[in-house]
């Protein structure tokens, strides 16, 4: 049984590979923070991937499909399923690293929640930053 709830982790953990977690390791090695991250990551940069990396991505992560069923849906092997999922997550990692928009979004959405002298701190935070 996969898990269906999240855990929001504050930070971009660079060079996550998290296609092989097991199911029991989701709860305690943190697996599923890297998932979230990975689907926030996805979410901002993954028309940058190639159709078929997106397309895998978005099954794996936001339809929660197995690496059987994926390749099933697109006739193609578990192997190439998991290459495109690996090349993906090192991809939208470096993306991240260099462009800096997911955590500009959070950011944000921390600022959002705010009272209004700290919204002002973090904007002017995020502006000297840019």
């Amino acid at each position: 049984m996969r898990l269906k709830f999240v855990f929001f982790y504050g930070g971009i953990v660079s060079g996550i590979i998290i296609i092989g977690c097991r199911q029991g390791a989701a709860l305690g090695g943190g697996c599923m923070e890297k998932k979230f991250e990975i689907t926030q990551l996805l979410d901002t940069y993954g028309g940058l991937l190639s159709e078929r990396q997106r397309q895998a991505a978005e099954d794996f992560y936001n339809f929660d499909l197995s690496l059987s069923e994926i390749a099933e849906n697109y006739a193609i092997t578990r192997q190439a399923v998991n290459d495109a999922l690996k090349t993906a997550e090192k991809l939208l990692v470096k993306y991240e690293e260099i462009l800096g928009l997911s955590g500009i979004r959070k950011r944000l959405v921390e600022a959002l929640a705010a009272d209004e002298g700290e919204r002002v701190r973090i904007i002017e935070e995020i502006m000297l930053n840019a």
